[in-house]
């Protein structure tokens, strides 16, 4: 486990005092050689030496102070901030027992053992160091607040919350808490019957402790961050645009992605703007813009905005990999020079050999079409950096491309499993229907898309038009339709999948032509690949497709 807080000698480092003092030192023993020269020539009464020694002492434990309260900053001087030094924090979790705000029967058993199983979920995603059930209850006890509990514990991170009845129902609050400064992460409220349906309970208790590893992990990475500015203000706007993505990524918004993307952007700007020297904000501009703010942008300005980005983060940073990464994520993703890529990656492994670039590769892979690397590398991905839900989706459509249902079902619920909630979880389950309708279970086919097209219709309608028309709702994917292609941008490769869907592929291939000019990565990525598109790819059209794409890409 972590300490609990970091020692006063290393804060004492983080806040220079140890450097101010020395400077400090050093200026008034030359003051003082100084005042022993030069006082008697100028005539000075006798007394002005040991004026100036006292002087100079009593300034000593002020200056320790002013180094320990401010920097100074490229604007000026700024507050010192009170997050902890990096090295000290780490991702340790303790889950208290939900506590039962109420008399009904059952209801203390329920709070405790939803907390057990959400306690034996985070350890099986091993993402995470938790304190033992036994010792986060007993702690629960101690009367004491979570912050003090997290420190007995010796944990960054404590998760607690309450159970208490809502008329039929049963409603838990959970939330997620920094032990060393109070501050709260995250929160969410989840209704649950109040028979203690065991499905319902497991989803539950899977989603609670999907979104408690992602907000560590990205909590871990905002204060990793921490260290490259030392303008405080700069720094929560970087930390501002973090949580917007994570919620973003996690099912937390109800907003349209690209709206989201480019509040995002704003303070990634704002931050840019107060320090031009902090190069994260620069990474994960370039990491949006190379996502197309979730593919709201055209590939064009996309294209730019990263590059501008990347190249400054690489500026400041040459031999950083997270900006390598950016870079190579560029070129595959937007400028379609795949072999570039691989340079940059070759580049990465150089100066990092530990670090994972499989997932690029296997993009890069898959758009030249070769499958068994493809999948050699998606798998390697999944298993090296598991709490990626890309991985596990890209894999399952590998697999179920090659007629592995088995296979592919058990990646798409992985998928699941690691972020069961927003636009990856419909990517996921999408999956998950397919592999159900190849296996002629249509009522299991059903009972997904029902429970997907409830929860996602408004945050992702554009996602649905494929799956509506694979069930049989044909009408409704091609209104869906009409309201894709009456938008002002129309996405090329949404409207490619609903066509494809309705089984109407003269369409489809006009629109996967457009999808390939528009630089549409996830469509592009299967073009080449065998069996991505069944009934389309054996058209003779569908050669046309390929030529696009050898004609778009910069490099085989």
């Amino acid at each position: 486990m972590a300490n609990d807080a970091p020692s006063l000698f290393e804060r004492l480092k983080q806040r220079r005092v140890f450097r101010v003092g020395g400077v400090y030192l050093v200026t008034a023993w030359v003051l003082l050689q100084v005042g022993s020269v030069v006082f008697g020539p100028l005539g000075l009464p006798p007394w002005s030496e040991l004026a100036l020694i006292v002087l100079l002492a009593l300034g000593f434990p002020m200056a320790l102070v002013l180094a320990w309260t401010y920097d100074i900053t490229p604007d000026g001087i700024a507050k010192t901030s009170d997050a902890p030094p990096t090295t000290d924090m780490s991702a340790s979790i303790a889950v208290l027992p939900f506590v039962a705000m109420g008399e009904q029967a059952g209801l203390k058993t329920l709070g405790e053992g939803l907390a057990e199983e959400i306690t034996n979920q985070i350890v099986d995603r091993r993402e995470c160091q938790v304190a033992s059930r036994t010792s986060a209850f007993a702690q629960a006890q101690s009367g004491t607040d979570v912050n003090a509990i997290g420190r007995a514990l010796g944990v960054w991170y404590v998760l607690e919350g309450s159970v208490r009845p809502i008329g039929e129902r049963i409603r838990l609050t959970t939330q997620l808490v920094r032990v060393h400064d109070g501050f709260h992460l995250w929160s969410a409220t989840y209704d649950l019957p109040s028979q203690g349906e065991h499905r319902e309970l497991d989803r539950v208790s899977i989603t609670v402790s999907a979104l408690t590893s992602h907000y560590i992990g990205s909590d871990l990475r905002v204060q990793a961050a921490r260290q490259l500015t030392r303008n405080a203000e700069a720094f929560r706007h970087f930390e501002a645009a973090v949580r917007l993505r994570v919620r973003l990524n996690t099912g937390g918004l109800t907003e349209p992605t690209g709206a989201v993307g480019k509040q995002i952007v704003g303070e990634l700007d704002r931050a840019i703007a107060l320090d031009p020297n902090f190069v994260a904000p620069y990474r994960l501009r370039a990491n949006l813009y190379a996502n197309r703010l979730g593919g709201s942008v055209r590939w064009q300005d996309a294209a730019r905005e990263a590059r501008r980005s990347v190249e400054r983060a690489l500026e400041l940073q040459p031999e950083d990999p997270d900006g390598l990464g950016e870079l190579a994520l560029l070129q595959w993703s937007i400028e379609l020079d795949p072999t570039a890529a691989e340079q940059t990656i070759e580049r990465i492994g150089r100066i990092d050999p530990k670090r994972s670039m499989e997932q690029t590769l296997g993009s890069i892979a898959s758009t030249r079409g070769r499958v068994r690397e493809a999948t050699q590398h998606f798998r390697q991905a999944a298993e090296r950096r598991s709490a990626d839900a890309v991985n596990h989706i890209e894999l399952g459509w590998l697999l179920l491309e090659q007629d592995d249902l088995a296979a592919a079902k058990r990646a798409f619920d992985a998928a699941l499993f690691v972020t069961p909630k927003g636009s990856m979880a419909v990517m996921a389950t999408w999956g998950l229907i397919d592999v159900a309708l190849r296996q002629d279970d249509s009522m299991g086919a059903e009972t997904l898309f029902e429970q997907l097209w409830s929860e996602y219709r408004f945050a992702f309608p554009e996602r649905f038009g494929y799956l509506l028309a694979r069930m049989g709702r044909s009408n409704e994917a091609r209104a869906l339709l009409e309201e894709l292609i009456r938008e002002p941008t129309p996405n090329s490769e949404w409207i490619f999948w609903t066509y494809y869907g309705l089984m109407e592929y003269d369409q489809a291939l006009v629109w996967l032509l457009q999808a390939i000019d528009d630089h549409r990565t996830r469509v592009i990525m299967r073009v080449r690949r065998p069996n991505a598109f069944p009934g389309l790819q054996n058209l003779p059209g569908y050669a046309t497709a390929l030529a696009r794409l050898d004609a778009v890409q910069r490099s085989p």
